[in-house]
């Protein structure tokens, strides 16, 4: 390893001594691996109201992850609100809407740890 760069190691070990596997991050490590992309279709209802999206991973340990939509459709303004939690097993997100179409999501699951 370089003596240079980013590194945190794991509780109760020293960076400086560290082995590859005692540390959470590296800059000599690849940043942002996605392994699971989904493209989630939320169906708006007419008015405001919520969908649920559930995506299972099963990694034993919560993940980085993050969503990417735009916010409009074809049928007006989609004034989104998300409430995002990750498990062991599975991403959950959970948007409250207003809009009247389908709207696509796209999903990234990253197989970096959330620290």
């Amino acid at each position: 390893m370089n003596d240079y760069g980013i590194k945190i190691s794991k509780q109760g070990t020293d960076v400086k001594t560290a082995d590859q596997d005692d540390l959470v991050l590296s800059s000599e490590f690849p940043f942002l691996l996605a392994d699971i992309v989904a493209d989630v279709t939320l169906e708006v209802p007419v008015g405001p109201g919520t969908d649920v999206v559930e995506i299972s991973h099963n990694y034993g340990y919560v993940p980085v992850f993050v969503f990417a939509t735009g916010r409009f459709t074809q049928h007006g303004f989609l004034g989104t609100t998300v409430k995002a939690t990750s498990s062991v097993v599975r991403c959950h997100l959970k948007f409250d809407l207003t809009g009247s179409a389908e709207h696509t999501v796209k999903v990234y699951i990253y197989r970096n740890r959330m620290v």
